[in-house]
């Protein structure tokens, strides 16, 4: 059924289902579970006036697919490469599919470090998602690593590094 809310109607027909989302908890949990996109577009909704990329529509349907396999996303510095995989893909995979574990992988640990702190940063202003989903805590390991506690079910995600 999700075919048939597409993240390619009409802005007023993506509006009118933002608005149900809003008053319906059931349809929102089950859109959201269904779609990265809608996902992205309630919890981390910009103003009206920004609208989502073709590419970033695309990038979305292509990591809501993804199994077990390398995804690679080729765009410039500020294009929202990193918005779209390490949070709006992470939390929707420990939130919405259930996904008790996650890894932020960059080449050093001060950059799996920052990539876990801008997670934490943008979590902090969201109502919607601490409403529907439980608190975002974190927490250090047994080896002194930080990590978020995301949500009451014990899911957790962690930065890692190539170092």
């Amino acid at each position: 059924m999700t075919n048939q809310i597409s993240e390619h109607l009409p802005k007023d027909k993506q509006e009118e289902i933002i608005r149900r989302m809003v008053d319906d908890r059931d349809f929102r949990y089950w859109l959201c579970s269904e779609s990265l996109y809608w996902f992205s577009q309630y919890y981390f909704r910009k103003p009206s006036y920004a609208e989502t990329p073709d590419f970033h529509r695309e990038i979305l349907h292509d990591l809501e697919g993804i199994k077990e396999e390398t995804y690679l996303i080729a765009a410039g510095r500020g294009m929202g490469k990193s918005t779209l995989a390490n949070l709006y893909y992470v939390l929707w995979r420990i939130l919405c599919r259930e996904e008790k574990f996650a890894v932020l992988l960059s080449r050093t640990q001060r950059q799996a470090d920052q990539l876990l702190e801008n997670v934490r940063d943008e979590l902090e202003d969201i109502d919607r998602i601490l409403s529907d989903f439980g608190p975002i805590n974190k927490v250090n390991d047994q080896w002194g690593r930080a990590g978020l506690e995301v949500g009451n079910y014990g899911a957790k995600i962690i930065a890692g590094s190539m170092e």
